[in-house]
C-alpha cells in the first residue's frame, strides 16, 4: 500500500466534506443555539418580573392578568426601600454586611494563606498526615459541628454579636481555601 496517498499522514491534505454534512451540522448548531436561547429567556423571566414589579404601584403588582410594563414608572420605590425609618438599609444593614464581609475576607486570606504556605513549602514530620486531616474536615457536614459550636459561642458570651461570624475565619477554618493556597 502506498503511504503517500493516505490523508492522515500526508501534509497539506484537505478532506472534501460532503455538502449535506456541513448543512446538517449548521442546522444542528442552529437548533442547539435556539434551545440555549430559549432556556436563557425562561431563566430570565423571574428577573424581568422582579425589575418590573419594583417599578410598579402595589395594585399593579397583584393585577390579573399581569401587567409587565409599569404605568406609571415609580422610581420612588427604590428611595422608599432604602430610606425607610423602620428598616434603615444603608446605615445599618449595609454597614453590618460590610463589617462581616471584610472581616471574614481578611481573616480567611491571612490564615489560609499562611497555613497553605506551611503545607506547601515547609518540610516537617507528619505534614502529609496533618494535611489529610485538614482535607478530611471537608467531609464533615456543618450540621455535626453546629450545636457544639453554638455551645462554645454561648459560653464565650458571643451570642447575638458579630464575633462568631468573623473570629473563626482568622483560624483557617475553611479547608478548601487551605487546599487552594497549598496548590
Amino acid at each position: 500500500m502506498d503511504r503517500r496517498h493516505n490523508g492522515a499522514q500526508t501534509r497539506g491534505f484537505r478532506s472534501r466534506r460532503h455538502p449535506t454534512l456541513t448543512v446538517a451540522r449548521y442546522f444542528a448548531r442552529l437548533l442547539l443555539y435556539l434551545v440555549i436561547a430559549t432556556g436563557a429567556l425562561i431563566v430570565l423571566i423571574p428577573f424581568l418580573w422582579m425589575v418590573s414589579a419594583s417599578l410598579k404601584e402595589l395594585d399593579q403588582v397583584f393585577a390579573y392578568p399581569p401587567v409587565w410594563i409599569p404605568n406609571p414608572v415609580r422610581w420612588q420605590n427604590y428611595k422608599e426601600a432604602l430610606m425607610t425609618p423602620l428598616h434603615p438599609f444603608i446605615p445599618y444593614y449595609f454597614a453590618n454586611t460590610l463589617y462581616v464581609t471584610l472581616g471574614c475576607l481578611v481573616g480567611e486570606v491571612l490564615s489560609c494563606s499562611l497555613v497553605g504556605f506551611g503545607f506547601a513549602r515547609l518540610r516537617f514530620p507528619g505534614r502529609r498526615l496533618l494535611f489529610m486531616l485538614v482535607l478530611a474536615t471537608m467531609a464533615v457536614p456543618f450540621h455535626v459541628v453546629m450545636i457544639p459550636q453554638f455551645i462554645l459561642f454561648r459560653q464565650l458570651g458571643w451570642v447575638n454579636s458579630f464575633y462568631p461570624l468573623v473570629v473563626p475565619s482568622f483560624f483557617a477554618t475553611n479547608a478548601f481555601f487551605v487546599f487552594l493556597f497549598r496548590q
